[in-house]
């Protein structure tokens, strides 16, 4: 519960600011967030960079993209392979 809430509070503090939101899902998306439901909020806001970032030849949603899938293909009911 309490990675939950650091995760919640991290983004709300960030929430203005699209590139430092960016950045801290890309930095918890590397580290191993234990939290089932830390990950469920995690998923959440890499939808939302992926949704913000909008369609672009470069390819810097795809690190996004492998962590959905891995969440996707892990065998745990809320666990994500990060």
């Amino acid at each position: 519960m309490v990675q939950f809430h650091a995760v919640a509070l991290l983004h709300a503090l960030r929430a203005t600011d699209r590139l430092a939101v960016s950045k801290l899902v890309t930095q918890l998306t590397r580290a191993a967030v234990k939290s089932p439901l830390a990950q469920c909020l995690l998923v959440r806001y890499v939808s939302q960079v992926i949704a913000d970032s909008g369609p672009g030849p470069n390819g810097e949603a795809r690190p996004f993209y492998d962590f959905l899938e891995s969440c996707l293909r892990h065998k745990g009911e809320l666990a994500c392979a990060a």
